[in-house]
């Protein structure tokens, strides 16, 4: 009734109550027509303004209704082209002495799969022959590398430099020449030698070499 439709089973109502639903959705969201399809299906409160779809069927509800439309409006499918995009052809060229038995221990693909990847009536090769060997989801692994590098530089931060690249060190309340030693990775034997040190008696605020 609020975007002017008193009779539900009028039809005219129904798609002009419905268009003004969806105009009204599409000024809410900023004319972003993925999050007004998805509000449209699953109610303003099922979407994010900032982060989208909060439900999977609404998700996929909104993903169908933008595919239909791009579709109409003579736009490729992007979602399946950028998969397409991610896949890559694996081959293995036969060297000497190689059969189809030994490339399939070695790739671990089977005589029969080879064959039928590269439509071989027979088992016999040629050196040089280059063989398909399948696709492979070039994503997934752009995801692990990258997941790698992130656990990397995430272990990088935790380590903290060693206090022995500092050139001296100021004495602090309560410390020895042990517990100076223990934190700044440089030996007693050596602290004693740098700052020429005949016992192991230090004083507050008294700066030790390191190096």
């Amino acid at each position: 009734r609020k975007m002017g439709v008193k009779n539900g089973y009028n039809s005219w109502q129904n798609i002009d109550g419905g268009t003004r639903y969806l105009k009204y959705l599409l000024r809410r969201f900023n004319g972003n027509k993925h999050y007004a399809a998805a509000a449209y299906n699953g109610g303003p409160g099922a979407v994010s303004r900032t982060k989208g779809p909060r439900f999977p069927q609404v998700r996929k509800y909104s993903r169908h209704v933008m595919r239909a439309y791009h579709k109409m409006n003579g736009v490729k499918d992007v979602s399946s082209k950028s998969s397409r995009s991610n896949k890559k052809e694996k081959t293995y060229r036969v060297r000497k002495g190689q059969t189809l038995s030994t490339i399939a221990r070695i790739t671990k693909i089977s005589v029969k799969r080879l064959k039928a990847i590269n439509k071989l009536s027979s088992s016999h090769l040629k050196i040089g022959q280059k063989l398909r060997l399948g696709t492979i989801d070039t994503s997934e692994t752009n995801k692990a590398i990258k997941h790698s590098k992130l656990k990397i530089a995430k272990a990088t931060k935790l380590v903290k430099p060693s206090r022995s690249r500092k050139k001296s060190y100021r004495v602090g309340l309560n410390q020895t020449l042990y517990s100076i030693a223990r934190e700044s990775g440089v030996s007693v034997q050596h602290l004693k030698k740098l700052n020429k040190l005949s016992s192991s008696t230090i004083k507050v605020g008294q700066r030790l070499r390191l190096r």
